[in-house]
């Protein structure tokens, strides 16, 4: 897959992401309940008698309240509770920037890596054929007494170091 492919994957599923999104929502919801706190709060009651059955002729048949509670001095504690909040989201959301930008960083530092080791395997390979073929030749000029012994043994440890190179590789 392409390097966007992982790097979309890697921000969908990380865990530490979503603890920081979670962290984030507490944080909004922390600054809405502060800026709550410092609005008036309001309350109404209403009441109806439907049946008169033996009640005073004096209660009225129907009532009507309402309430309003609004502090105007607590000595500004709700306006520093709100900048607290404001300042918690505020590094809830650098933090999430920041795992942002760390999670996007190792998957593209892995996934150079993946792509190094790649094409390293592949010139390998390459390598590979060319020692065998060079070991085939030795042997073969060897045989017919074209090639010494020292030839066909520095050809056996030159096609053991490749595929020991290339194998490694792969490991990578």
């Amino acid at each position: 897959e392409s390097l966007d492919w992982f790097r979309v994957t890697a921000l969908a599923n990380n865990p530490l992401l979503a603890q920081v999104d979670i962290k984030k929502t507490m944080a909004e919801q922390g600054v809405k309940a502060n800026r709550a706190d410092l609005l008036p709060t309001f309350a109404a009651m209403g009441k109806c008698d439907i049946a008169k059955y033996q009640l005073s002729e004096y209660s009225p048949e129907w009532m009507v309240g309402v309430g309003l509670k609004w502090t105007l001095f607590d000595g500004a504690s709700g306006h520093r509770k709100l900048k607290a909040s404001k300042l918690v989201l505020e590094q809830v959301n650098e933090a999430d920037l920041k795992a942002s930008s760390d999670v996007e960083a190792g998957v593209t530092k892995y996934y150079q890596e993946l792509m190094s080791a790649r094409e390293q395997v592949e010139q390998l390979q390459m390598s590979l054929d060319f020692a065998a073929e060079y070991l085939r030749i030795r042997e073969k000029g060897f045989k017919e007494g074209m090639a010494t012994s020292t030839e066909v043994v520095d050809a056996q440890l030159n096609l053991a170091k490749v595929r020991t190179e290339r194998l490694s590789a792969v490991y990578k």
